[in-house]
């Protein structure tokens, strides 16, 4: 699941990279977009931060709330994970319903994106992968360095929030804090990758990038406090 969905996150990524440097050209699509990329990781931040503030008001087991009308007593459980999802849903319905109304010319769209084209190249060259041994062992520790990391992550927030909940900001706070400051610093990624990219190449940039990764789990382990 992880090589066909990052498959399909790569092929629709270089398809919209391909039509915003053709359409770009009628418009100021590639400038908006990256001012966009940047204000939806603010936002994403934000969001975060809200949905931790939720959570930390209705606890996992819910918290009740108890609303009279016209004499009777409704008394209805809230808890802050439903919140959040439902918070979640009507967000990715409105998304949907204002890209609807993203009007662009149909005759720019059919001559930008070839979808035959671009998959045939797709399947001649992805024998590249077992041929060349170093894209081979790249693409093999990198499987296995994504697997690990969406593992870490995930249990990470599960540890920071049950070992530090009494400190600093507590609860979900200390866990949404830890990954909007990561999310702000991300905005720096790809200025910096693309320049060591070109001093010094990809595999030693995958490997100092994978270092810097392990220091996360480094830090937790021997010396397990908020700051660090």
């Amino acid at each position: 699941t992880l090589i066909i969905g990052g498959l399909g996150v790569t092929a629709y990524g270089e398809l919209f990279n391909n039509f915003l440097n053709k359409y770009s050209r009628k418009g100021k699509i590639s400038r908006l977009s990256s001012t966009s990329t940047l204000k939806g990781l603010v936002i994403a931040a934000i969001s975060i931060i809200l949905a931790a503030g939720i959570l930390d008001l209705a606890f996992l087991d819910g918290k009740a709330l108890t609303i009279t009308i016209i004499g009777t007593t409704l008394t209805q459980k809230v808890y802050g994970y439903l919140l959040t999802f439902e918070i979640t849903a009507f967000a990715f319905i409105l998304s949907s319903y204002l890209f609807a109304k993203v009007k662009i010319p149909q005759e720019y769209v059919l001559r930008a994106i070839d979808y035959k084209a671009y998959y045939k190249i797709l399947i001649n060259k992805s024998k590249t992968f077992l041929n060349n041994k170093y894209l081979l062992v790249l693409t093999a520790s990198m499987l296995f360095i994504s697997v690990f990391q969406s593992l870490m992550n995930a249990y990470t927030g599960i540890y920071v929030y049950t070992h530090l909940k009494n400190a600093w900001l507590g609860g979900f706070m200390n866990v949404a804090v830890m990954y909007a400051v990561a999310l702000l610093v991300a905005i720096l990624g790809p200025l910096i990758t693309s320049r060591i990219n070109k001093t010094v190449g990809v595999i030693p940039m995958f490997v100092f990038g994978t270092l810097l990764m392990v220091l996360l789990p480094l830090s937790i382990v021997f010396n397990p406090f908020f700051y660090p």
